[in-house]
């Protein structure tokens, strides 16, 4: 990683020398009308705003400037003042927090022990910084120059912009690529000069993939230095992973993982059982919770001593030891769903920051990923599910779609008797497959104990008390989860005179539409398939009639890529109210937005409405 980087730095110096443009701002120099801004006037709501951000290559000095102004205008703000510094490299950084006070400006510079650097891997570095003496009204400057050009460029953030201007000079050796992303246009857009003024705060929305796709930025790519190409292909980016030694290990095998090769074919298995039990073995060492494609410049024996590592590392020893046992590997580059996607018309050799596993087994392909402790080898991390990879191969190189079969699937059983008291008593079942039991277990696994987690689990469902509680398969991670609760729910049922009303569904009723707004620009992007059966079995006394029971109804999109199902029925004495919901296709567009839209808010009416009952 460090010697690529170095080359790149060096090459730099072919750069042609331009004459630096005059910043819109000079550090620490505020004016008075800014200090006094009290709201903004085009988004009165924001907790921040970007008064300038302020970017400039010098390819003499091979080094980029930033200056970043922050007005922080409520306490929501507050979080601003604590900012990481884009890309990996060392930095020198200045910082000011300036505040009005009685009249008089007042600075305060940012000590050293306000800035922290943490090495990632080899030539790889975070920077943080925390400005001092924050309040609301406070002006926040940062300015850090770095050796380098970064990697991408924001116009647009989760606060407003007012100004925002990036400069990276040109050259006639060297030759870089921009590649923009967003929804909202730039005022000035020419080789290598770029400008925004008042971009709206990104909002987020409910089910998207990342904002990286969708706010509006820029990607800055190697794409060739004299003859040399680095990105101009695919095919270049692939040759250039090949090429670094940071990529899988290139060290000799390790005797403990020889081991456990040996151990795993003396077992006679199958190739796939072979895989399976090697993808668990590999997932004994911990995965650090740093994502990067590239490995932390380790030896495997390491990695295997001290039972930690990056993705990177966790997915080569995966990659390494499937070799050893003979089955057909490749390794496969990706970018995660909050890195943003990649396109196959525009090679990239930075977008990548994850590293996945391909086996091959007769005609079945199998996409791994060992960092997670409760995850199957068949499923892909929900942070994996993101359009495409690319196989990192000289011959087989290519695409490959991140997607799953398998889906977010959970099925919740209600069985329960009205007393003379009117209570509800009986009890719960759930049992989660795949992606929901992957799910669950990994965060029931984030409670003390039993009794913390189902202290959480009371939280807002009023009148619930929990008898008792089992749960069935919590490490057997190849087999669905199953819970059951001997439960008592009061205040569940509403009387209004002589009638008696319950809403069924309980405390899995759907209440909320999460599309709030009528419109969306971006698609909805649930990442796998979902599938959730509700079933309430209430049993009534003998002095209750059914005086009203929900209509059955069925509503699905055209192509049935989403469904809704609601079936109620009588027998006896027995009521049963049975919700089904389907997700049919990982990603809706904005032209199906409306409709998925509408079907939540019919589901949601239909599961507001009550079983009547009346004393006979």
């Amino acid at each position: 990683m460090k010697a690529r980087y170095f080359l790149i730095l060096v090459l730099f110096f072919q750069f042609n020398v331009a004459m630096p443009q005059k910043p819109p701002i000079k550090f620490g120099e505020v004016d008075m009308a800014d200090l006094e801004m009290t709201f903004y006037p085009k988004d009165t709501s924001a907790p921040a705003v970007i008064l300038c951000d302020y970017g400039y290559f010098s390819a003499n000095l091979l080094q980029f400037h930033q200056i970043r102004r922050i007005k922080i205008l409520k306490k929501e703000g507050y979080s601003y003042a604590t900012y990481a510094l884009p890309g990996k490299f060392q930095y020198s950084v200045k910082g000011l927090t300036i505040n009005l006070e009685d009249g008089k400006i007042i600075k305060e510079k940012l000590k050293n022990e306000s800035i922290f650097e943490n090495k990632v891997t080899d030539g790889e570095y975070e920077t943080r910084v925390a400005m001092p003496n924050v309040k609301v009204g406070s002006v926040l400057d940062f300015d850090f120059t770095y050796q380098g050009i970064p990697n991408e460029w924001e116009f647009q953030e989760k606060i407003p912009v007012r100004y925002s201007e990036l400069t990276i000079e040109n050259s006639t050796s060297i030759r870089f690529k921009s590649n923009f992303f967003g929804y909202e246009p730039l005022a000035v857009t020419s080789p290598g000069h770029w400008i925004a003024r008042d971009m709206p705060a990104f909002k987020e929305e409910a089910y998207i993939n990342s904002a990286k796709n969708y706010i509006s930025r820029s990607e800055f790519d190697l794409f060739q230095v004299g003859i040399v190409a680095y990105a101009a292909t695919w095919e270049d980016v692939v040759s250039n992973f090949r090429g670094d030694h940071n990529f899988l290990f290139f060290y000799p095998m390790s005797p403990q993982l020889n081991e456990i090769a040996k151990k795993i074919k003396e077992s006679g298995s199958s190739k796939e059982v072979m895989m399976r039990d090697a993808f668990e073995a590999v997932k004994t060492v911990k995965w650090n919770e740093n994502a990067s494609v590239y490995t932390s410049n380790q030896t495997l024996n390491y990695i295997l001593r001290m039972k930690i590592g990056n993705s990177a590392d966790i997915n080569s020893l995966l990659y390494e030891l499937l070799n050893k046992l003979e089955i057909e590997v490749y390794p496969v580059a990706i970018s995660t769903r909050e890195n943003g996607t990649l396109s196959q018309f525009s090679a990239s050799l930075f977008k990548f920051n994850y590293l996945l596993v391909l086996a091959k087994i007769g005609d079945k392909s199998y996409l791994l990923d060992a960092t997670e402790q409760y995850n199957p080898y068949y499923l892909l991390p929900f942070r994996c599910l993101n359009s495409q990879g690319r196989i990192i191969d000289i011959e087989k190189n290519g695409w490959i779609g991140l997607t799953s079969d398998k889906k977010d699937k959970e099925v919740i059983t209600y069985d329960l008797k009205l007393d003379e008291e009117l209570t509800l008593k009986g009890t719960l079942s759930s049992v989660m497959y795949d992606y929901s039991a992957f799910n669950f277990r990994k965060a029931y696994r984030k409670f003390n104990s039993k009794e913390a987690f189902l202290d959480d689990y009371r939280t807002n469902k009023p009148g619930l008390i929990i008898n008792d509680y089992s749960i069935e398969n919590l490490d057997s991670i190849y087999l669905p989860v199953s819970e059951k609760f001997d439960i008592t729910a009061g205040s569940q049922v509403i009387e209004s005179g002589d009638e008696f009303m319950i809403i069924p569904l309980l405390y899995n009723q759907m209440k909320e539409n999460p599309f709030k707004s009528e419109t969306r620009k971006y698609p909805v992007d649930y990442g796998y398939n979902k599938e959730m059966v509700i079933v309430t079995k209430i049993l009534i006394p003998d002095n209750f009639a059914l005086k009203e029971l929900p209509k059955p109804v069925e509503m699905k999109l055209t192509d049935n890529s989403a469904s809704f199902r609601y079936e109620s029925k009588i027998s006896g004495s027995e009521i049963t109210i049975t919700s089904f919901f389907n997700i049919n296709k990982p990603v809706f567009y904005y032209n199906e937005y409306g409709s998925l839209r509408n079907l939540y808010n019919q589901m949601i009416n239909k599961h507001s409405e009550p079983i009547i009952l009346k004393k006979k």
